[in-house]
């Protein structure tokens, strides 16, 4: 296993946390024939644009976003901070919250007003190296053989003297070259793919000295050369930490994408009008973002460059290895103004 040593910081990108859209939502029946609202709001330490997320569920459990609420926060300073309508309910304020203090969220409705508790920031350690190892999966194909396929794991490493909580994401920029044709004379071209950010936030609990964990999983037949990993931690106290990660359990009990989406109803935030809980969740975080580059040689495998049989096929017909790389999604031909070459 080849720990990868190259990090460098990257300017800390907003955050937004915005509850994901489902046909319809499984809440708690007597929560959901009293309360119809979803608030979802996370504010970090950082100068950026912060954001407060409302909608309101219907009769058949439809959302949809309220857009008439006063939203604002304060802290045990007497300092109060104002949220601005933007766009598809959220309320928006751009500013940083010093961690020394303790916040308060406040929205008020029409006929109602949602207050959260107090929550302060939490402390923690930091993002180290990344580290990587193979494994094999094993599936049965169509004509129920069992196939396997080799994987490469990355695994994230952590630096702290004491356990703490955090929410993990990353997104992925990765140089790939399609693959040459045998008897084609030109260059196979070169291609810079963006992944989208995968927003699931994956709640952990860092241990002194603990594990290192499993940040993602690939397959070898993904023929990148260069590799851009942006992880971002958000660190939180232990009552946030309870609450995502029941979020988090719920949604991967949630089964396919046309199932619906569980969340449950034991948050921190209580109407006023009939002092019940409302769905959502208030709460702090402490952020930051790496940037970790690493080539095929930082890696303990060689994937090869294999000739293909087939020549690149506008129409995608061919293996993802096989095609273009300016046909895949998320494409560019010049590397993105955050590219930093491996050493």
């Amino acid at each position: 296993m080849n720990d990868f040593i190259n990090m460098k910081s990257l300017i800390v990108l907003p955050f937004l946390l915005i509850l994901v859209g489902s046909c319809y939502t499984v809440i708690d029946e007597d929560i959901g024939s009293v309360n119809n609202y979803i608030v979802s709001a996370t504010l970090t330490d950082i100068d950026t644009l912060h954001t407060v997320h409302i909608s309101q569920l219907d009769e058949m459990g439809e959302q949809s976003s309220v857009t008439d609420a006063t939203v604002f926060i304060e802290d045990d300073q007497g300092s109060v901070y104002s949220f601005n309508y933007f766009v598809n309910g959220s309320y928006v304020y751009q500013g940083f919250f010093p961690i020394d203090s303790k916040y308060k969220l406040t929205i008020e409705l029409e006929g109602d007003i949602i207050r959260s508790d107090w929550q302060s920031f939490a402390s923690g350690g930091e993002m180290d190296s990344l580290a990587f190892g193979l494994s094999e999966l094993l599936f049965v194909d169509d004509g129920g053989q069992q196939q396997s396929i080799e994987q490469v794991e990355f695994f994230l490493n952590f630096k702290t003297s004491e356990k703490y909580y955090a929410l993990l994401d990353y997104q992925g920029i990765y140089e790939i070259i399609s693959i040459p044709v045998e008897g084609r004379t030109e260059p196979p071209p070169i291609c810079w793919i963006t992944e989208l950010s995968f927003n699931y936030l994956n709640p952990l609990i860092i241990q002194p000295k603990g594990p290192a964990t499993v940040l993602r999983t690939d397959r070898l037949d993904t023929k990148f050369r260069k590799y851009n990993l942006f992880v971002e931690q958000y660190v939180i106290n232990e009552q946030s930490f309870l609450y995502w990660d029941k979020q988090n359990r719920l949604r991967l009990l949630a089964g396919n994408i046309f199932d619906p989406i569980p969340f449950s109803s034991d948050g921190n935030l209580l109407s006023e009008r009939n002092e019940q809980a409302v769905l959502g969740y208030f709460s702090l975080a402490r952020y930051t973002r790496k940037q970790y580059v690493f080539g095929l040689n930082d890696l303990p495998f060689d994937p090869g460059f294999s000739n293909c049989e087939l020549d690149f096929i506008a129409d995608g017909s061919a293996t993802s290895v096989c095609r273009d790389c300016r046909l895949l999604e998320f494409s560019a031909d010049k590397p993105p103004l955050n590219w930093v070459e491996p050493d």
